[in-house]
């Protein structure tokens, strides 16, 4: 049910991934599986904040975002008791991402640095590229150009870091593809 949602999400179907959603929450609620359960509640979090997204009324649109906070922040007590510790970090960068379309930009702040705390604990790169960036573009609408430097260049530092991990590891793919036929034109030739 969770990835039907998540399918027709991704096709801008909104209403029909809350409708999977809720029956995956009903399911994961009954059983007691809260790892399950806090995918869902995040998945529907992220569901709301797309329906604020479209609404061009402000009331609705607020009240969207306010039940998309409420599930992300179900979600990201789940995942505290449960330990997940990457998914405390997307919770909390779901939570910054809610408080920037509501233009609290301070409190965004503050999620995004907790979810970066995190992110550079567990050493997650992908998580700290992004959220680098989120920083960099809170404090550049703030105009804060030093942070938004400061948040930048941590940004330019992780992607460095990600290319430079991807290429030693798409060598060491080829190397090692190389090998083995070498190894197998040598065994062709005797």
């Amino acid at each position: 049910l969770n990835n039907l949602a998540i399918s027709y999400g991704n096709q801008g179907l909104v209403d029909s991934a809350l409708g999977y959603l809720k029956l995956a929450k009903v399911i994961h609620e009954k059983s007691g599986n809260n790892s399950a359960l806090a995918k869902v509640l995040n998945n529907m979090g992220s569901q709301y904040l797309s329906k604020a997204e479209e609404d061009s009324g402000a009331v609705v649109s607020q009240l969207y975002m306010d039940t998309a906070t409420q599930y992300f922040l179900a979600s990201l007590e789940l995942k505290k008791q449960l330990g997940d510790r990457r998914g405390q970090v997307s919770g909390l960068s779901n939570l910054g991402a809610v408080s920037v379309q509501q233009g609290n930009l301070d409190k965004a702040i503050e999620y995004f640095s907790r979810a970066l705390e995190i992110a550079n604990e567990i050493q997650a790169l992908d998580m700290q590229l992004a959220i680098n960036y989120n920083l960099y573009e809170c404090y550049q609408e703030k105009s804060d150009i030093e942070n938004a430097l400061r948040y930048y260049r941590g940004y330019s530092a992780m992607k460095d870091s990600i290319f430079s991990k991807d290429m030693r590891e798409g060598i060491a793919e080829m190397q090692a593809r190389f090998g083995v036929e070498q190894a197998e034109a040598e065994t062709r030739a005797t």
